[in-house]
């Protein structure tokens, strides 16, 4: 996969860390910047920090004070992106930052295991359990647990393998037919053995 046409085109630096979703206040946004400005003053921090996904509400005030801050140039914007850039995205990351303070699934954290992009991510709810233990966890209403999660996962070399190696491990074990098959479980559908394929519900 080339690189350097992605990186043209959303103007994205060679070292950088990623989010990815929808910028609206659930997404932990404004600490996610908080624990940015933390690392580029207390530990003058490489990457910068590339936000991928569409505008969501209530998303003004933040864009409102970022682009006021001495961290402008630092933090890039890509809006949409497609599916293929996103993959190169993920794979050109130096980690994955996504403390939500709410999610139903959580999938960017997949999709970066999946791209053996290291994840940051929190210690509550549905990301705690759909990471299980690979990836590094922190207090999603804390600026600087945050910090310190991607600090370590930034410098640390030998804790960047593991959670390499364990992330594309848990990743391996998910499926869109699996998802289907444990939904249908759910509602107490049961699928025939010899079916190859999910069944629509009748």
């Amino acid at each position: 996969m080339a690189f350097d046409p992605v990186r043209r085109r959303y103007g994205v630096p060679r070292e950088f860390i990623l989010f990815v979703g929808t910028l609206e206040p659930r997404k932990n946004l404004g600490r996610i910047l908080e624990a940015f400005r933390l690392l580029k003053t207390e530990q003058h921090f490489g990457p910068d920090l590339v936000l991928v996904g569409r505008k969501g509400w209530l998303c003004d005030p933040i864009f409102s004070r970022l682009s006021t801050s001495t961290l402008s140039k630092d933090v890039h914007l890509t809006g949409y992106v497609s599916d293929h850039d996103l993959l190169a995205l993920y794979k050109m990351a130096r980690l994955l930052v996504f403390p939500s303070l709410y999610e139903g699934f959580g999938l960017p954290a997949i999709e970066a295991m999946a791209c053996g992009c290291p994840v940051v991510t929190s210690n509550r709810g549905a990301l705690q359990e759909v990471t299980a233990g690979c990836a590094l966890h922190c207090d999603p209403e804390s600026i600087r647990s945050i910090a310190e999660a991607v600090w370590r996962t930034h410098t640390d070399e030998s804790l960047r393998r593991e959670l390499i190696s364990q992330g594309l491990q848990r990743a391996a074990s998910f499926s869109w037919k699996r998802y289907g098959e444990q939904f249908l479980e759910t509602l107490g559908v049961c699928l025939p053995e010899e079916s190859s394929h999910l069944c629509p519900i009748s």
